[in-house]
Order: structure tokens, then sequence, then C-alpha cells
């Protein structure tokens, strides 16, 4: 019995100016992936029109890899939606990958396992692993299981370590290694772009729940994210540190419009203050986990507000439209 066919797409913002240890990320992303024991599959890489030499440098040291570029810079779930479109019309497989430039791959069977376990049920629509950081702490918001949900603003996971060790049902898989059924692409479609680097996995989760697949993770597999590394970029026209605040804030907003029913109507004032407290509040940590024995008052505070407000405005609009 042959090995399903798998495709294997990297969205990718400016991949060789951004680098971890000295070395751009893309060659710790693409390099890492040759360890792949699995061998039915492909890698198409798709550039948000990279400002470095991201296209070149691939061209140059990874001749095998498939690449589409965009002609304008616009951001995860557009770039993402460009991968996805192109494997749909140009590529026969039966599983897509989405994976963030910024993992890296630590074990040879990682894939393999992935899609084991996704052809065990056909109603698997989505299968995840587990994410450390370079340190080998787990990621622990970045997934959410089936009994318990939480929005990832609130920085703190609701399981405990034991439960990342598991193969179990998720309510959501972080987008930076997501495989993903062809079937299930056929039914859900592509990620909404009202989303700006950011819940935009989250809500396609959701949606392919509501289609009726599963979402499976297997916390035996185990990939480093280097989590939120690529959105340190300056350089990219819709995540520059002046408008981060309001992309953050407008796509917590539409998302909680968008899925009040799934997160409880009655937590949404809460969520909706803790935005305008953050405009006011900082809160210190590192690696994506907050410390709130860190408080501080935004200098910026103004700004914030009216980032936060326009971004609450421009969310009724966004959800009027849709």
């Amino acid at each position: 019995m042959s090995e399903p066919k798998v495709v294997i797409i990297i969205p990718s913002y400016n991949g060789v100016d951004v680098t971890y240890k000295g070395q751009p990320v893309l060659k710790h992303c693409l390099g890492s992936l040759k360890k792949t024991a699995y061998r039915n599959y492909t890698i198409l890489v798709s550039d948000d029109c990279s400002t470095d030499s991201s296209v070149e440098y691939i061209k140059k040291n990874w001749h095998y890899v498939n690449i589409t570029r965009r002609r304008k810079n616009g951001g995860y779930a557009e770039n993402a939606n460009t991968g996805l479109k192109y494997a749909l019309a140009n590529m026969k497989f039966d599983y897509a990958v989405m994976m963030n430039n910024d993992i890296i791959i630590t074990e040879p069977d990682w894939l393999g396992k992935l899609i084991r376990l996704a052809e065990s049920d056909r109603m698997i629509g989505m299968a995840g692993c587990n994410l450390t950081y370079p340190n080998g702490k787990t990621q622990g918001n970045v997934i959410h299981f089936r009994d318990r949900f939480s929005l990832r603003t609130l920085g703190k996971s609701e399981a405990g370590p034991h439960e990342y060790k598991e193969i179990r049902e998720a309510r959501t898989i972080s987008g930076a290694i997501q495989v993903i059924r062809k079937e299930t692409l056929d039914a859900v479609g592509v990620m909404d772009t009202n989303f700006i680097n950011g819940y935009d996995d989250e809500d396609y989760c959701i949606r392919v729940r509501e289609a009726g697949f599963k979402l499976v993770y297997d916390g035996k597999v185990s990939a480093i994210h280097l989590q939120n590394l690529t959105l340190k970029n300056t350089n990219s026209k819709v995540s520059t540190p002046s408008n981060r605040t309001y992309n953050n804030a407008r796509n917590g907003f539409y998302f909680l419009r968008k899925h009040g029913a799934e997160c409880g109507y009655w937590r949404l004032p809460i969520w909706y203050g803790l935005y305008f407290f953050n405009a006011f509040i900082s809160v210190g940590g590192q690696n994506g986990e907050s410390d709130f024995s860190k408080l501080g008052f935004n200098k910026g505070f103004w700004f914030n507000l009216r980032s936060v407000t326009k971004a609450l405005v421009d969310s009724f609009r966004l959800q009027i439209r849709s």
C-alpha cells in the first residue's frame, strides 16, 4: 500500500533576514525537513512578497522546493491561501501540512506518525503535534483540548503538562503545524482573510469542527517552534509595531463576534475588557508566557487606546460585511 501524498506548505516572509542563532529561519526549517523519514511529500514555500533574498536563497540552496510568490504583502492568511490555492490547482495530494517558517523538525518520523494517526479515522480532518520552545518546554498556550477552551490572549494554558504527551481530541490546533486532509479543504475552503496575523488558525479549526470533522493532537510527536519570531520583523506592511496593537485587537474582537457561541457569550465582556486593559497595562514575560509580577504602565497608552477603539468599530463592520 502506497503512502498518502503530502504537500508541506510553508507561508514565509523575509525568511532570510529573520534569523535564529545567526542563521536564517528558512535554513533551520528547510534544513530540518531533510531528516523526515516519510518520503512521499513535496515542499511548497509561499512567499509573501519578501523584501529580502528569500526566493533567490531557496532557489540556490533548496532546488527541489516549489515556490509561489505574491506580488503584494498581505499577511499570514492571505499568504497561506495563496499556497493552498496553488497546491489545489497544480498538485495532487491527500494531505496538506501547513507549517510556519520558524518550525524546526527534530524527529525523523514526525510526519509518518501524524499521517498514520489521520489515516486511522476518516473523520479526522486535522492532526497536530506537541510544540516546544528551543529549551524543550511545551508551548502550552497553543493547543486547546476538546473539553476546554480559552483564548490564546489569556496567555495561560488550562491543561496540565502530562496531557501534552497523549493522543486526544482537540478544540484547536496551532497553525504552526496543521496536517489537513484534502477532503477537509474541499469541504471547509481556505482561511478567512479578515484575520491579519492572528486567530486565523483558531478560526479555521472551529470551521473544521463545524463541518463535522475531528481535530486530533498527538503529544508524542514534537517539533520546535520559534514562536512569534517572524512577527518581530518590522518590515512587513501588515505587522509593524505601529499597527500590531490594532491588528491584534481587531482580530480578537472579530473572532469573538464570529464565534461567540463557541467561546461562551457570558465571557465576551471579560475578553473585550482585556483588550482595553492591555492598552493601559503591559505584562512582562518571555517566550510567549505572561508574567503578571511584571506589570507596567504603557507609555503609549493613548495611541493604544485609539487603536483598540478603532479595532472594535472595524470588527463590527467586518462582521456586517461577512
